[in-house]
């Protein structure tokens, strides 16, 4: 499947959610917790970015549609990532101070999102960011 780079729109990413109908249980100083009777569908994507012009510091958002099973809950998990500064044309490494790396992702609708940044103070430095998701959808 083919992503597509976007600059983010601001809407949340849910990375979690309980299939309907199921109960979860709530204690103080404890996770949420629901008893689920099968995993019904994996994914996985791996979004990659690179940005040289348009502010590459920017955050960042790609998708890819999946198909969500009617009434199933989900979490979605990070198993790899990786960014770099580098040159333009994204052959070398180059040397950079770190002002913010971010990583999210989530289902929005049916569409698997990845949501990045990596950026020094000035936002203007060629990027090349790599990130391999993952979403179960259980019952």
């Amino acid at each position: 499947m083919q992503a597509h780079n976007t600059s983010i729109e601001i809407s949340p990413l849910e990375s979690f959610q309980f299939p309907k109908g199921k109960e979860a249980g709530v204690q103080e100083g404890r996770a949420q917790e629901a008893i689920i009777s099968s995993i019904v569908s994996v994914a996985s994507h791996t979004f990659i970015f690179r940005e040289n012009a348009n502010t590459p510091g920017r955050e960042l958002e790609a998708s890819v549609v999946v198909n969500v099973p009617s009434g199933a809950g989900f979490f979605t998990s990070i198993s790899n990532f990786t960014g770099a500064f580098t040159s333009p044309d994204f052959q070398v490494l180059t040397e950079r101070p770190l002002g913010q790396f971010e990583v999210g992702i989530g289902l929005r609708g049916n569409n698997f999102v990845c949501r990045v940044r990596l950026t020094d103070a000035n936002a203007d430095d060629a990027i090349v960011i790599s990130v391999t998701g993952v979403i179960a959808f259980f019952q």
